[in-house]
């Protein structure tokens, strides 16, 4: 990205060291001070709260703690009478519109409640203040300190403990472009991004209230006017694919207009894959990711990176977003699943794609959907609140001192991972979604099976593109095998698992434009297996087929369509498996191969009792299958792969793609 001098993310700080790093050189944050160095110089510091060496006196463990591994974070002693403390940094010239810290007050384990106040003076008068009390945990503070541009400022720290040890919470004071600038683009817009071929293209960003921004790209300009809210966007219209580098523009027009130029743009596929830790999963964890990694040459194959945080409140940026290519040096960190998915479309495609990586592990699908969707029903209305009301607990508790992770909301809090790894993408012009999710929910089921179909319908809506595609993985299996099958009497890990696939299935079954991805031999004992290669294979043909119409890519599996007794066994048919039936056999990232000889395996059968017991299971005709078993005279029930980990489950369609579990049963289960 390009900026003018004037929106250059320096600060000229008289007489003040500024604090610089090689991996941040690119970011949006300007750090004006932290406090890592175990030293406040060049401040001036004031009583016994502060130092030469402020974390002189702070028990092991405690002396430094922070977001990203910096910040003040001061346990000292006063010799029992209380104390106050003062840091002032040298004067600066106010050149950013934002200035942004985290901050904290105190309670000691071994002490008494504190404030700590920080204030931003301007010609020897406080025109900002922010106070932290009585918690460990921190806050972040935005300024709108565009009033006083051009002026001369400095920061002072309060601090004031009544007891006989004090905590200092401030963390990354910083000066910054992301949280509204006077001028910007919108959250995914950064040198080197690919825009969606052949839909209208939604460029926005933020400006002066009723200033006119003008916006070029391959030979069009389009004009908008910020809003009251400041916000402005424009709609090029649709273009072919390109792999040429173009250069996109954006120019605030008036009385300091500024310019922004994005290089080396692209245009063609643009997906945005979301979900947990297997979505996440890095390309270097997988099978042979040394080897993906080297021969990575993929330079029109690129990702944009959503860095995992939550928020309370909908953001409408992301920190020094970067597109990045397909190539040995970024490759490693990409998402496995998506990666392989964007290598598949490209090969089939020939034109440049583009992944949005926004992905974080233990994270439940609430967490992903907005506010308003979990408010409009009281069940998960009371989930986003009992959330909250657990973060506030945590915050306040004092052991908390010393965990990073106390700077950022749970990512299981409902909502969050919206506020801070969506909403900032919105409107972003993409083709659809590739989804991995649903670890965190394995225990709530039928609350998945309702709240699913809500956040798809609600992230269509609000990024106003139709039903755009949403494909999503069902949970590989995992963990030990079970020797027997699931009992139905009470409740297992095993029975909740299953229950959540087939929660999965219901939501491609009911919501148009979904398809899911059979994932259930391709799983280990580890809850992340390293084979991501074929579910995102299996993704891309879902893709390539529906998508994209490529009539000769199969991408459906096996799907329990019906059953009906026939004497002593139940017939159960199939759908999606037009070229028939087989058994099969996968081993690692070679593809299934028919075993003609074998037996059918995870068949169960139970009667009107309930009591499932393993099934004979053969084939007949080219999308059903026979299920007896001499234990069960009068079969009323059969199960498929019913389980955790269904290991040696071999039923596949002749495309090679297994069979989904199912259950012909609706039996619930038991209340314990």
């Amino acid at each position: 990205m390009t900026l003018t001098a004037s929106l250059a993310l320096a600060l000229s700080l008289a007489g003040m060291l500024a604090v610089s790093r090689a991996d941040e050189a690119s970011s949006p944050w300007t750090v004006f001070a932290d406090f890592e160095g175990n030293s406040c110089a060049p401040w001036t510091a004031e009583g016994a709260a502060f130092g030469e060496n402020p974390t002189r006196q702070a028990p092991a463990g405690q002396r430094i703690s922070g977001s990203r591994g910096r910040g003040l974070a001061n346990s000292y002693g006063t010799g029992g009478d209380g104390a106050t403390g003062r840091l002032t940094s040298p004067e600066f010239v106010i050149h950013q519109p934002v200035l942004a810290f985290l901050l904290g007050g105190g309670r000691h384990p071994r002490g008494e409640p504190e404030t700590t106040n920080i204030h931003l003076v301007v010609d020897d008068e406080v025109v900002r203040t922010a106070t932290g009390r009585d918690s460990d945990g921190m806050e972040w503070v935005n300024w709108d300190v565009s009033d006083c541009a051009g002026k001369t400022g400095r920061l002072v720290i309060e601090d004031t403990c009544t007891g006989g040890w004090g905590h200092i919470v401030v963390d990354e004071i910083v000066f910054s472009s992301v949280t509204m600038p006077a001028f910007s683009l919108g959250a995914t817009f950064s040198d080197s991004m690919v825009l969606q071929r052949e839909k209208p293209i939604n460029v926005w960003g933020t400006a002066l209230a009723g200033q006119k921004v003008r916006v070029s790209f391959a030979g069009q300009v389009k004009e908008a006017t910020a809003n009251a809210d400041r916000r402005w966007q424009v709609a090029l219209d649709s273009l072919p694919a390109a792999a040429e580098p173009r250069v996109l523009e954006a120019e605030s027009l008036g009385l300091g207009g500024e310019r922004i130029a994005i290089t080396d743009v692209l245009v063609g596929e643009v997906w945005l894959a979301a979900g947990q830790s297997n979505m996440g999963f890095q390309v270097s964890g997988c099978i042979d990711g040394p080897a993906v990694i080297a021969q990575a040459n993929y330079p029109t194959l690129r990702f944009l990176q959503v860095p995992g945080r939550a928020d309370r409140t909908p953001l409408d940026n992301i920190p020094s977003p970067a597109w990045r290519p397909a190539t040995p040096r970024h490759v490693g960190n990409f998402s496995g699943v998506a990666f392989f998915f964007a290598r598949r479309l490209q090969e089939q495609l020939h034109v440049p794609v583009g992944i949005i990586q926004a992905g974080y592990g233990g994270t439940p699908a609430e967490a992903w959907t907005s506010p308003d969707v979990l408010a409009a029903v009281p069940q998960f209305k009371q989930t986003m609140e009992d959330d909250l009301a657990r973060l506030a607990k945590v915050e306040a508790d004092p052991r908390q001192v010393a965990n990073p992770k106390r700077f950022t909301l749970p990512f299981a809090a409902a909502g969050g991972l919206f506020n801070a790894m969506i909403n900032p993408l919105i409107p972003t012009t993409i083709r659809g979604v590739i989804w991995y999710q649903g670890e965190s929910n394995a225990f709530r089921a039928e609350q998945y099976a309702r709240l699913l179909p809500m956040m798809i319908a609600d992230w269509r809506s609000r990024f106003g593109q139709g039903e755009f595609p949403f494909y999503l993985v069902q949970l590989a299996n995992y963990y030990d095998p079970a020797p027997e099958p699931i009992p139905t009497d009470r409740r297992t890990t095993d029975d909740w698992v299953a229950r959540l696939r087939e929660a999965q299935m219901q939501v491609v079954q009911r919501v148009p434009q979904t398809g899911m991805a059979v994932a259930i031999d391709v799983g280990e004992k580890s809850i992340h297996p390293a084979n991501k290669q074929d579910v995102g294979d299996r993704l891309a043909r879902l893709a390539l087929a529906r998508t994209y119409g490529m009539i000769d890519v199969e991408c459906e599996s096996p799907i329990y369509a019906a059953m009906s007794r026939a004497g002593a066994a139940i017939r159960v048919t199939f759908t999606g498996c037009p070229d028939g039936l087989m058994m099969a056999k996968k081993a690692g990232l070679e593809p299934a191969r028919e075993t003609p000889a074998g037996t059918l395996s995870q068949f169960a059968i139970a009667g009107a009792d309930h009591q499932f017991v393993w099934a004979d299971a053969r084939i007949d005709g080219n999308d059903t299958v026979i299920v007896s078993s001499p234990a069960v005279a009068e079969p009323v029930a059969v199960r498929y792969a019913w389980g955790l980990n269904p290991a040696g489950a071999n039923l596949y369609g002749r495309n090679g793609l297994p069979a989904s579990p199912f259950r012909t049963d609706d039996w619930p289960l038991p209340e314990k």
